[in-house]
């Protein structure tokens, strides 16, 4: 991913726009630049996802993909992500970016259809945030 796709989404995200989520489907990344994003824009915001970090070896397990479908299942992960947005609002999640990956980065369906629903939850707490503190 290059500099300025990164500032781009950045940018976006630091104004709370939801347009990020397009211009994240345009740009292609592996799962490990996924986890790294999600590392990069949490910390931006002020959010430190040190469980994510350490679970996920901050993007380099050898079996990431593994982890990474345990994590959009986990309950501990969700409610974890739910309070970050309740407390920073536009927090990019995992299952934002497996979501709008064409191929949901090679994850099973059901993995899919499981971030899918996460997101539906998170959307709402991002759009409520602000009501929420």
């Amino acid at each position: 991913m290059n500099d300025l796709s990164t500032a781009s989404i950045n940018t976006l995200v630091e104004k709370g726009s939801s347009i990020f989520w397009g211009l994240i489907d345009i740009i292609k990344m592996t799962l490990k630049e996924a986890v790294k994003k999600v590392i990069e824009q949490n910390i931006s915001i002020g959010f430190h996802p040190e469980i994510f970090i350490v679970h996920l070896e901050n993007g380099e397990a050898p079996d990431l993909s593994d982890k990474v479908s345990r994590l959009v299942f986990n309950q501990n992960a969700i409610d974890s992500v739910s309070n970050a947005i309740r407390r920073y609002g536009e927090v990019l999640t995992i299952e934002d970016l497996i979501i709008e990956d064409v191929e949901g980065f090679g994850l099973s369906k059901e993995v899919i259809d499981k971030a899918r629903e996460n997101v539906g939850g998170y959307k709402w707490l991002r759009e409520n945030y602000k009501s929420l503190k």
